[in-house]
């Protein structure tokens, strides 16, 4: 199938759906098909296979510089397959949008530091994540995290206690949603991270209440951005969306 693709001369845009290893690796030798590809989604059979697992080859990934829109679902073991590509930052330049579902071992998204250009984070059902970004991303890296960040959608992660380890300058978020995280006790912000005339904050109320702030006129700046909620998820809702906004960047 992938050498047949290569023989569209005129393909323009493609959008891929990856379920095995060999599958991936096997794009590392068609270089057109890795520059075509806007939408990519890696699914694991978690239902069958419980220690599903996508290796992500770091060569493939350096070449989608027009990926726009990334999934990632169901992939037990995908804590280990995630690290290369913090040798080739520029390999996320281009993400725009981004899913990350059901996958159970996955501590943390700490290569989403070298998303600049990130707008929309949907992450959910990730059991053993502890942290969005890692601990280290502060004292290791120039780039400042999701500084285009816009929507922020955090589900069903009942470990998950903070988003990163410092306050973020976060001009251009407008909401941020929150559901199933009784662990995150602290937002990555402070009374000039964003401008809360234009922030929906959206969850329970008993989570907001436990929230903690560096003082009390950063509370008082958030507390009208809030808006409660009962227990909401936020999985399998984007993709549409993402693909749409991915063809309009482009057309």
């Amino acid at each position: 199938m992938i050498d047949e693709l290569q023989g569209l001369k005129h393909l323009d845009v493609l959008t891929l759906t990856v379920r095995s290893t060999s599958c991936f690796q096997n794009l590392d030798s068609h270089h057109i098909l890795l520059t075509c590809t806007l939408i990519l989604c890696l699914r694991g059979d978690y239902s069958e296979n419980p220690s599903s697992c996508l290796d992500l080859s770091p060569v493939a990934m350096a070449n989608m510089k027009y990926l726009n829109t990334l999934q990632i679902e169901g992939l037990r073991d995908v804590d280990s397959s995630w690290k290369t590509p913090l040798e080739n930052p520029s390999s996320f330049l281009g993400l725009q949008f981004v899913e990350v579902g059901a996958c159970m071992n996955l501590e943390n998204l700490e290569w989403l530091v070298f998303a600049a250009n990130l707008i929309d984070l949907n992450v959910h059902s990730c059991y053993g994540m502890t942290t969005i970004l890692g601990s280290n991303t502060k004292k290791a890296y120039t780039l400042t995290p999701f500084a285009k960040l816009t929507v922020l959608r955090l589900s069903r992660l009942p470990y998950l206690w903070r988003i990163c380890e410092h306050h973020l300058p976060l001009p251009f978020l407008k909401k941020i949603l929150i559901s199933g995280c009784p662990a995150l006790t602290r937002l990555p912000l402070n009374s000039s991270s964003a401008q809360t005339s234009n922030l929906i904050i959206e969850g329970e109320e008993k989570w907001w209440n436990r929230l903690g702030w560096e003082d009390q006129a950063a509370r008082n700046a958030f507390l009208p951005c809030f808006r409660p909620c009962k227990g909401k998820n936020f999985p399998g809702t984007l993709m549409p969306q993402y693909s749409q906004k991915a063809f309009n960047n482009i057309f």
